[in-house]
């Protein structure tokens, strides 16, 4: 199985933005996008990726890594959910979520290796035009502190085809000294 390695986003917006400092996601270096819920900054859209899964592959997992703290001791345990878009947002998988108890930087993975998130996928869904990850928060956080998410990353895994054989002949053909030439066939099959 292979993978795109991680890939963070480097835009945010297209159809939730709502976050504060929402493009400090975009590298874990402790600057963080600001969420609460109760106001509206809870929702919070991210894509172009530059996911560049090969055509033709078998998608076998996506995995969403979140990066994130409560701000203080006094603040709620919050939940984020995610859900994932193929067309730019059009439609979305059903939400995963976490949740975030401590005031310390953690990441929390949603998804993985071998979790498609209940469809299947094409290379072409994974385009910075067509994939859009959306997070939220759940109710829960009655304190009104904010919390703080420092980093989002996303992973492809998937299967390359492995093709079918081919039969190819090869033929040699050999002159001899005496002028008489012979002919000698070779069977080879290929994998693509």
């Amino acid at each position: 199985m292979a993978d795109t390695g991680w890939k963070n986003p480097s835009a945010e917006g297209k159809n939730h933005s709502e976050w504060f400092y929402a493009t400090n996601v975009y590298l874990s270096d402790n600057n963080a996008a600001i969420t609460w819920k109760n106001t509206s900054c809870d929702q919070q859209d991210y894509y172009e990726f530059g996911l560049s899964v090969p055509a033709g592959v078998t998608i076998d997992g996506i995995e969403v890594s979140v990066e994130a703290k409560r701000v203080s001791t006094f603040a709620d345990d919050f939940t984020i959910n995610v859900q994932l878009s193929w067309n730019g947002g059009s439609s979305w998988t059903d939400a995963k979520q976490n949740t975030w108890t401590t005031t310390t930087d953690t990441y929390k993975s949603y998804g993985g290796s071998s979790d498609t998130w209940g469809r299947g996928w094409s290379s072409d869904d994974f385009s910075d035009a067509n994939f859009v990850a959306y997070f939220y928060l759940s109710a829960g956080d009655t304190t009104g502190f904010a919390h703080e998410v420092d980093h989002i990353r996303i992973k492809v895994y998937y299967t390359e085809s492995q093709g079918s054989d081919h039969t190819a002949t090869v033929s040699d053909v050999v002159s001899l000294d005496d002028g008489v030439s012979t002919q000698t066939n070779y069977k080879k099959t290929l994998t693509a």
